[in-house]
């Protein structure tokens, strides 16, 4: 017997068996929600402390821009040796 009719021999087999049903959404999902608590809560104060720090640096940051940007304050800036 070649190889050839083998395989077909094979395939009328594979068509002819039923295939049980399988349901594994339950594990999957119980696996999923498991282990996330674990590692969520560093992260969480990791990006609070983040949040925290950002807000000043970013409210400095516009400040400065503000005043490095302005043509009026650097005038000033450039003449200010003409005052005494």
């Amino acid at each position: 017997m070649n190889e050839i009719d083998l395989l077909r021999k094979l395939a009328i087999a594979s068509k002819q068996e039923e295939v049980p049903p399988v349901d594994v959404t339950r594990s999957v999902i119980s696996e999923i929600g498991y282990g996330e608590e674990d590692y969520v809560r560093p992260l969480a104060w990791v990006a609070a402390c983040s949040f925290a720090v950002a807000i000043p640096v970013s409210i400095l940051a516009l400040q400065t821009l503000d005043r490095w940007t302005d043509p009026l304050i650097n005038t000033f800036r450039l003449v200010a040796w003409v005052s005494p």
